[in-house]
């Protein structure tokens, strides 16, 4: 027999390889094919046989005999037999900790977690805290418990499926053991959540054993936090007063502060009646000073305290002057907290990096402000813009330093010489690649800066390339296991996590395909991505202006704002030297791609010829 592993009694090393075949194929492998998984360990063996060799070790392994359904036994020659773990003492302890040492398995006791606390609330238990051995029961609880302890990576765990072919009885009682084991363990690792009591064994129960004087009838489950439900139910309350009051003082806003508003029509807004949470209007008016009650006739009417409206206008006073400053060019409304985030420089330029929700005037201004403020500045140096992004828009923005740099630069913009490169999430599965030419025209409405397809605009030239395919997908905890799961195995084929996803993911509708896009402009056109892509039929994700309203609400809900961001610029400057500026993915927009959404496998997309864009008139 060959040596066993170093530091480790003889014979233990091979038990613990035995062990890690049969927890490899789900803690149970018939007896005849167990060879077939891993051959060297017939050599350790020697003369001695496979089944002498287990029945020697009753602690670790137990033979099942699976017998056929006309009853007859399958036992001769060993070909019906199962080899199956024995779960030993502490299993339930390894597991859970071979669970926090993974971040899938985290996630999976956390949901664990929640369901136990939810189904404990929901259920009737007929003692006054449910017992392990009730909740063990409990379709919900089995469910989540069995998911999450077969992702332990430890050949101690066993198998929690019951034996196909075994006595039933036998294996319901063995399951049931097992279940009760592992959720006492689970219960007793989180004391800050559950905390688990003794009591007197039910001397009829024999089939919750779990360990010397304790078992599943005897051990009761009981929530921590009940203590503290009264105090979280108050702070919400006073939380959704807030938002309550906020909203209320935005309906009366234009109504006149004497007249009033009846409360039946308060009542009947969505955003009130979901903020009140099932409670009576009228009773929480009474107890927000900030709203005054009238009774008239058979009516009620909901006015703004005179002190409140008082309030409001010794604001609006004090913020005037600051809205004067502006007028005089001291500062934006919209910048003044800008922070500068400078990329790079070269000859006659400065890169910044934008980030969203700030307008490119604040950032000059702010840049203006701060290279003014130096002790020694450079005869001729002069801040000016020659490129502009949409304020939702982030990445890079050049910005010349000279009047002859700004010369250079536009004359480069104008005979398309500087090269942009942009990341954009659009719509629906986008084409590998495709290239669209429109003429795109801005709309003369003033106040209107929207942009359209017209045969009178100035023509337009957009590439683009897949980078990657994403499915929104309801964030199911099984779904993030496995995809938690498929990342952690690198070596897995890519036909075979494609047919993993495939099994798994439910169907998807047009509405939540998405594509990430490198997209090169190769014109420089307002709003020219945005308005390309929509005449493709894959507008840009949360695009306001130019995606449908419908599904633009919904993808509001997962991504913060217009998925657009300007990662490159490169060009020469005003001395023939070759410059670029990059910038990577901002936060949000790795957020929404790590946790909103999941990668699909590279499939190559069928050939698609670009539709031309539509033309109006």
């Amino acid at each position: 027999m060959a040596e066993s592993e170093e530091g480790a009694p003889p014979g233990e090393g091979l038990v613990r390889e035995l062990r890690s075949v049969a927890a490899a194929c789900g803690g149970s492998i018939p007896l005849a094919s167990f060879f077939l998984h891993k051959p060297e360990l017939k050599k350790k063996l020697g003369d001695k046989k496979l089944k002498d060799y287990v029945e020697e070790h009753p602690e670790e392994f137990e033979l099942v005999d699976v017998k056929r359904k006309d009853g007859e036994s399958k036992a001769f020659g060993g070909q019906g037999l199962v080899l199956r773990l024995v779960a030993p003492a502490g299993a339930g302890d390894a597991a859970g900790a071979a669970l926090d040492s993974t971040p899938v398995g985290r996630t999976a006791l956390g949901v664990l977690e929640k369901v136990l606390v939810s189904e404990m609330k929901r259920v009737d238990s007929p003692t006054p805290h449910p017992r392990v051995s009730f909740m063990s029961f409990n379709y919900k609880v089995r469910k989540k418990l069995r998911s999450a302890y077969t992702l332990a990576p430890n050949p101690e765990v066993v198998n929690l499926f019951p034996t196909p072919g075994a006595d039933a009885s036998e294996e319901a009682a063995r399951t049931r053991s097992l279940f009760s084991m592992y959720l006492l363990r689970f219960a007793e690792s989180r004391p800050k959540v559950f905390r688990v009591t003794d009591g007197e064994k039910d001397p009829s129960c024999d089939t919750y054993h779990i360990a010397e004087g304790r078992c599943g009838c005897n051990t009761f489950l009981e929530l921590v936090e009940e203590a503290s439900e009264a105090t979280q139910a108050t702070a919400d309350d006073t939380k959704r007063n807030e938002v309550l009051e906020q909203r209320l003082l935005a309906l009366l806003r234009d109504v006149n502060p004497k007249k009033g508003v009846d409360l039946a029509w308060l009542g009947q807004d969505n955003k009130v009646r979901k903020v009140l949470h099932g409670r009576a209007l009228l009773v929480v008016l009474r107890t927000l000073p900030t709203f005054v009650l009238e009774q008239r006739d058979d009516r009620w009417l909901v006015k703004v305290s005179p002190a409140h409206v008082e309030a409001r206008r010794a604001a609006a006073a004090d913020a005037a002057p600051a809205k004067r400053r502006k007028t005089e060019g001291e500062g934006y409304a919209h910048g003044g907290g800008v922070e500068l985030e400078i990329i790079g420089e070269a000859n006659g330029l400065v890169c910044l990096a934008k980030q969203p929700n700030v307008s490119t005037e604040a950032l000059i201004h702010t840049l203006k402000k701060q290279r003014a403020a130096r002790d020694a500045v450079p005869d001729g140096e002069e801040v000016i813009s020659i490129s502009r992004l949409d304020k939702e828009t982030s990445g890079v923005v050049p910005v010349a330093l000279s009047a002859a740099s700004e010369a250079h630069m536009k004359q480069q913009y104008a005979t398309h010489a500087v090269g942009k490169r942009y990341a954009a999430l659009c719509a629906g599965f986008a084409p590998a690649a495709g290239r669209v030419e429109s003429k795109l025209l801005l709309s003369d409405t003033p106040g209107n800066n929207r942009v359209r397809v017209h045969k009178n605009g100035k023509l337009s030239t957009t590439e683009y390339k897949a980078v990657g395919r994403y499915r929104r997908v309801a964030s199911t905890p099984e779904l993030r296991a496995l995809m938690g799961a498929l990342h952690l195995h690198r070596g897995v084929a890519k036909d075979l996590v494609a047919g993993i996803l495939a099994f798994h993911l439910p169907p998807c509708g047009k509405a939540d395909k998405f594509t990430l896009l490198s997209v090169t402009p190769l014109t420089g056109r307002t709003h020219q991505i945005r308005v390309h892509m929509m005449s493709q039929g894959h507008p840009l994700a949360a695009d306001f202006k130019y995606g449908k309203e419908a599904a633009v609400k919904k993808q509001s809900k997962w991504c913060p704002r217009n998925f657009l961001h300007c990662e490159m610029v490169e060009g020469v400057d005003c001395e023939g030297k070759d410059f670029h500026f990059a910038a990577p993915l901002p936060a949000d927009m790795r957020r929404v791609l790590s946790h909103q959404l999941v990668a699909m496998p590279d499939v190559p997309p069928a050939p698609v010829t670009p539709k031309a864009a539509p033309s109006s008139r």
